[in-house]
């Protein structure tokens, strides 16, 4: 059996609580299942799935990770979607920058 594992940063909590009200409206208006499924993000790695017999290693490698935490500013603008397996996926657009 796998496990799926993804990168990504998860943004501050006013703008969380923001982004979550964007995606309660999705689900009411178009009665999309899974639109509260995940907390807000900006994916940095696409999921990859790993043996679950590897979990450990794949935890640890995670926790040694360094990753350097300095406050960055991103903009945001607009909506774009891709396919996924089952029903297409609604994002936000993170600018380049």
């Amino acid at each position: 059996m796998n496990s799926l594992y993804f990168v990504a940063v998860i943004p501050p909590q006013p703008l969380c609580g923001k982004i979550t009200a964007v995606k309660q409206d999705f689900r009411e208006r178009f009665h999309s299942s899974h639109a509260l499924r995940l907390v807000p993000h900006i994916t940095l790695k696409a999921p990859f799935s790993f043996p679950d017999e590897k979990k450990p290693e794949v935890l640890d490698w995670f926790a040694q990770l360094p990753v350097p935490a300095a406050a960055f500013r991103q903009k945001l603008s607009g909506f774009d979607c891709f396919r996924s397996k089952r029903n297409p996926v609604i994002f936000i657009v993170p600018e380049l920058n």
